[in-house]
């Protein structure tokens, strides 16, 4: 038996078995387009589009710093309690006593005054000098008057040493006297006091500049002895001692 026909055979067996696969729908009352239909493949999964993610734009936050206390660094000490010297101008103005020929002929003067001292805490003790020149016209001279005075003082602090400015009151003693220049010996003489206060600023460690103002009071007396041309008398003479100085401190 040969292959063709064997072939041809199964053919159309395949094709009676496929039309009658086909007819049959038709046959139950459907239609060949719902049967080709059932035959199609299931369509793709399409997942729904997602909606696009806006990143939204970073704002700007504002971080409130953290306290943090510096440490503190030590007390610098701006003066030690060591020796100082001081020189300094003044201005001293004469009040008039009644009574007192005296204090009624001398004018406001000025002059200078050196000092020394030893500063231990809140206490300054001070040596000073001070001189101040007058006109003494009016006692019907042509010289002029000198006061002198050699002085012990106090000087009390009002701030601790770590201040560069630093206020004081002083109070003291002294040794007056009240001359002229032709004067050999004839020169009032007495023991007064000095009142009053200052200031002291402290530019570096060593150096101060500072202002003070004094009251000067002196029981002076030249009444036991005679000289002429000048008032033979004992008085109390009050001034005003004001000006500034310069201070080296080592």
């Amino acid at each position: 038996m040969s292959r063709f026909p064997l072939v041809a055979m199964t053919l159309s067996t395949l094709l009676a078995t496929t039309s009658s696969a086909l007819a049959e729908p038709a046959d139950q009352g459907g239609d060949t387009t719902s049967v080709l239909k059932s035959y199609r493949p299931p369509p793709v999964y399409r997942p729904v589009p997602r909606r696009p993610y806006y990143r939204p734009v970073p704002r700007r936050v504002y971080v409130a710093p953290v306290y943090t206390p510096r440490p503190r660094r030590p007390v610098e000490v701006v003066y030690n309690p060591h020796f100082h010297l001081a020189i300094g101008v003044n201005g001293t103005s004469v009040l008039s006593s009644e009574g007192s020929r005296l204090t009624e002929g001398l004018d406001t003067g000025g002059g200078f005054d050196i000092a020394i001292g030893w500063r231990l805490g809140a206490i300054s003790l001070d040596a000073s000098w001070m001189m101040s020149f007058h006109d003494a016209g009016q006692l019907g001279t042509n010289d002029d008057a000198t006061l002198g005075t050699l002085g012990l003082d106090a000087r009390f602090f009002l701030s601790d040493r770590s201040h560069a400015l630093q206020p004081y009151l002083q109070l003291g003693v002294g040794l007056y006297v009240l001359g002229r220049d032709s004067w050999d010996s004839d020169g009032l003489t007495g023991v007064g006091v000095q009142v009053g206060g200052g200031v002291d600023f402290y530019v570096t460690k060593h150096v101060s500049i500072g202002g003070k103002l004094l009251y000067r009071g002196a029981h002076l007396d030249n009444s036991d002895s005679t000289w002429s041309g000048f008032p033979s008398e004992s008085t109390w003479l009050s001034a005003f001692t004001y000006g500034g100085d310069l201070k080296f401190h080592f």
